[in-house]
């Protein structure tokens, strides 16, 4: 059995090391005594402690040291450091446990000691901290956020050192992440011993105004972000739109008592300045940095007028992020710094010590240029604090970085929240899950984002980087392991990924506050036990904690792996379902009950489970479909009509899924409100989660077009063209470049993966847009896509000799031209604007790109444009022989396109 050290509540049990030395202790004034204030009696054992009682019995026992050096640098330590650890560690502790009798009969009583100031380089550690901690701590010894924290058997405390008060919060977070809180006690391994260096002084989060009023909300979950090591909050949207600020309340998510209908009313920004006042001054309180994301238009509205009345009010703000596109107006380099310098003056006038960051989003090649020369002279530098690199910037961030001026440190804008049209879209997502879901869901990515940290990590970008680190972008909560995964890995850079999503799942999904559904007696002591009868009982359920925190991180990972390629053969998708339904009955939730993160994470699991139904179901009628048209007849025509307009009869297992899919979605929305999970997509997925997905509706359009057809001829040879629709006849070479199974585009250059180019400058990306005006072709809503001045390159081998080859392509408009050459240097076209809808274009190839039997073909849009740089769109190309007739063309011609929805969806 460990040996455990209990901090608050109640001795559970008596661990011996060596002799008779007992291990087990209480940490005074914790738990027991709050909740004996409150006179709570011992058969409610499932109501949790009182949150003020507890928290003055914390501010009462906590003992807060700062050493002289650091009072004479910061007169404001004390209050600091100790508000940092009654904000933070109460709350978290206390609404976790439940209460308990006084602590009779404990070993040891051991105190909570914060040392503030007191870690130096040559700080002695107890023997249990090892090398590696050893190292970390005199690394953190020279960082203002450093700390080590260990169990300290000699003077029976459990002590907590830190170079400054900034440490405090961050190591007052970890603490809440490693005790195990549970059955009035917070539990501490004996053996105990953790430190910290955090590789950057920025770990911050953007929220909206989702919150609305819901200010207990609000301070709960910035409290949990801190946890993993948040220092600073975002506020962003702020009627950026309109440029309008108003002292009344306008648009803000709505209280779990309003009704469900207005619940999905919710939306991303907000004008009421009395709310985030009140947000910054707790932000303060608890000692989080606060920021904002401020558009230039809101200057240019009124010339700043209400912004300096704003920021006047403001009771802390420490830095203000300027987009210089992707939000508000947009001017160019030299105008944008002309009003940022005055938006500046401003800041400073009420917040002289705030810092002020600019981005060059969405800019061309020339502005970029210009932006990074101008940031980096005299005149700028003086209210200029650093550039972001953010969403829709052109160039990667090893040449973005290469191109700021050295004196000013790069911060980090991730998009942690869109899974398309996105900063670090999903890597083969099958369009039915993106088609259903949409570009904003619940959507845990814990593998892939702690990839790009890691490579932002490494030596390539740290010396403008790390003085920086991020801001995150976000529209909602259903992000919120990632924004986890970021402020977790940036804080500590040593942790070993699983132990963070561990800590994460035994806070939120396996803790004794992850419902009020469990029996009120599973698992709670008996303390008229006898001693070895407690610990041997305390050691069942540390085993069967630990077991579910195994399978509850096993579960987020399931669901990373759900939206892996093709959906309907992903064994990931039943696997989370049946994980997720283990966590269920294992640890005795029940989701109406459960918090938000858990019933949002169970919902997840059934929607992939349901969408894959479908597309298995949908893939099976097709397949019958086609086939009948084996042998094409008008008869055959209209029995598979028939087929596919009755669509598939979805089994019992399908509705049971589908129900259980909106039941969650109501209770997520009853629990937290859908506006506030997904701002922009409130209805949390529940319109959509039957949208097309299939060819179905594609294929009835052409049968029922076919079956106008005149002649029986004319029938036959339009069916026989749609069941060869992928043939380039003989000597040819197909590819349904939009496809996420490899298989289906062999000759498409995958260029350098997303392992290690997440925003895809040099790896074609499986992009999606569902058609909603008409039935479109899958192929012709999926497609391969480069970004800014990258291309869509074609390779391919065994052409005849002495041939001569044509080019049939489908291109998806974009926002730009596109234009193909061959071997690098033959045009086989020149720029165009592909026309909307997409149809297919014919090109001769010229001989002479042909050499050897090979061919490259090239896409490419004009160089050095700006925007959000998606170009090349192609989703479908034949290589033929220049007197094959392709089935595409034959279709073409008989049927004609397709007709538009007579209800556009």
């Amino acid at each position: 059995m460990s040996c455990r050290v209990v901090l608050v509540g109640l001795l559970l049990g008596v661990c011996k090391v060596g002799r008779t030395q007992a291990d087990t202790v209480v940490l005074a004034g914790f738990g027991a005594q709050a909740g004996a204030t409150n006179g709570s009696s011992s058969a409610r054992t499932e109501a949790t402690l009182p949150l003020s009682a507890c928290t003055a019995a914390v501010s009462q026992h906590v003992v807060v040291k700062v050493s002289p050096q650091l009072l004479q640098l910061d007169h404001d330590a004390v209050r600091r450091a100790h508000a940092a650890v009654t904000m933070l560690l109460a709350p978290e502790t206390c609404s976790r446990l439940l209460p308990g009798a006084a602590t009779k009969g404990a070993s040891h009583v051991f105190t909570l000691v914060f040392e503030v100031g007191y870690l130096r380089p040559e700080s002695i550690l107890p023997a249990q901290c090892g090398d590696s901690i050893v190292s970390t701590a005199q690394t953190a010894a020279i960082n203002n956020e450093g700390f080590v924290g260990f169990v300290n058997h000699t003077d029976a405390t459990v002590t907590v050192r830190t170079t400054a008060a900034a440490g405090v919060l961050l190591a007052a977070g970890r603490l809440v992440r490693e005790m195990d809180l549970q059955y009035a006690t917070a539990q501490l391994p004996a053996t105990f011993c953790v430190a910290q260096s955090p590789a950057a002084p920025t770990r911050s989060h953007q929220m909206g105004f989702y919150f609305g009023s819901r200010q207990s909300d609000f301070e709960q979950f910035v409290r949990e972000l801190a946890v993993f090591g948040t220092n600073q909050i975002e506020f962003a949207h702020f009627g950026w739109a309109t440029g309008v600020l108003k002292a009344s309340r306008v648009a803000s998510a709505v209280g779990v008592e309003a009704e469900a209908s207005a619940a999905t009313a919710a939306t991303c920004s907000g004008s009421n300045t009395t709310e985030l006042l009140a947000w910054v001054e707790y932000l303060d309180t608890i000692g989080l940095n606060v920021s904002l994301w401020w558009p230039m238009n809101l200057y240019t509205v009124d010339n700043g007028t209400k912004m300096d009345t704003l920021f006047a009010d403001m009771k802390r703000l420490d830095s203000l992020f300027i987009p210089g596109g992707d939000g508000g107006l947009v001017l160019p380099p030299a105008e944008m710094l002309g009003v940022v310098a005055k938006m500046a003056g401003i800041l400073r006038r009420h917040h002289p010590g705030a810092t002020v960051w600019v981005s060059g989003q969405e800019y061309s090649q020339a502005n970029l240029t210009a932006l990074m020369a101008l940031a980096g002279d005299r005149e700028h530098k003086g209210f200029l604090s650093g550039l972001v690199y953010g969403p829709h910037e052109r160039v990667p961030l090893a040449v973005f970085d290469a191109m700021a001026p050295p004196t000013l440190p790069v911060r980090l804008y991730p998009d942690l929240c869109h899974t398309k049209s996105a900063q670090f879209e999903v890597a083969r997502w099958d369009h039915a899950l993106a088609f259903t879901h949409g570009r904003l869901a619940v959507a845990p990515r814990p593998a892939a984002f702690a990839g790009i940290v890691n490579q932002r990590l490494n030596a390539t970008f740290r010396a403008h980087q790390a003085h920086a680190g991020f801001g995150a972008y976000s529209e909602g909560l259903s992000d919120d392991l990632n924004k986890c995964v970021w402020s977790g890995l940036y804080s500590d850079p040593d942790i070993d990924l699983r132990d963070l999503i561990g800590h994460y799942a035994k806070l939120y999904l396996v803790s004794s506050s992850c419902c009020s559904g469990r029996s009120s007696n599973a698992g709670a002591p008996d303390h008229g036990q006898s001693t070895t009868s407690r610990g041997h009982n305390q050691l069942q359920r540390d085993t069967h904690n630990k077991n579910l925190v195994d399978l509850a991180v096993d579960a987020l990972y399931s669901l990373e792996q759900n939206w892996h390629g093709p959906v309907a053969d992903n064994m990931a998708v039943s696997q989370s379902l049946a994980l997720f339904s283990t966590l269920v009955q294992e640890g005795g939730t029940d989701p109406k009950h459960a918090n938000w993160r858990f019933q949002a994470y169970l919902y997840r699991a059934y929607y992939d489970a349901f969408v894959q139904a479908r597309a298995v179901a949908e893939r099976a009628v097709l397949s019958t479909a086609v086939g009948m048209l084996s042998l094409p007849s008008s008869e055959s025509v209209q029995d598979a009509a028939r087929l596919l307009e009755a669509g598939p009869v979805l089994d019992t297992r399908a509705a049971l899924l589908l129900n259980q899919t909106r039941y969650l979605a109501q209770l997520v929305q009853d629990t937290l409100g859908g506006g506030v999970l997904q701002c922009q997509a409130p209805d949390l997925g529940i319109d959509t989660v039957n949208a097309p997905i299939s060819d179905m509706p594609w294929l009835l359009d052409r049968l029922h077009k076919t079956q106008k057809l005149k002649s029986e001829t004319e029938q036959q040879d339009a069916v026989l063209a749609l069941l060869n629709w992928t043939s380039a006849g003989v000597g040819g070479f197909y590819d349904n470049l939009g496809s996420v199974n490899a298989d289906d585009h062999p000759h498409l250059d995958p260029g350098q993966g997303v392992a290690t180019d997440a925003s895809y400058y040099f790896t074609p990306l499986m992009a999606m847009e569902l058609d909603k005006q008409r039935p479109q072709r899958m192929a012709w809503q999926t497609f391969a896509q480069a970004f800014y001045d990258n291309h869509i390159r074609l390779y391919y081998d065994g052409l005849a000799a002495h041939t001569r080859y044509k080019v049939t392509v489908v291109y998806i408009p974009g926002s730009s031209s596109v234009k193909m050459v061959a071997s690098g240097t033959i045009e086989v076209h020149g720029f165009f604007q592909p026309e909307h809808p997409p149809k297919p274009y014919t090109f001769d190839i010229p001989p002479a790109a042909v050499f050897d039997g090979r061919l490259e073909l090239e896409l490419s849009q004009p160089k050095g444009l700006g925007g959000n740089g998606a170009c090349c769109q192609v989703a479908e190309v034949w290589i033929h022989r220049h007197d094959t007739v392709l089935g595409v063309e034959v279709v073409r011609s008989l049927l004609g396109p397709v007709s538009p929805h007579s209800h556009p969806q």
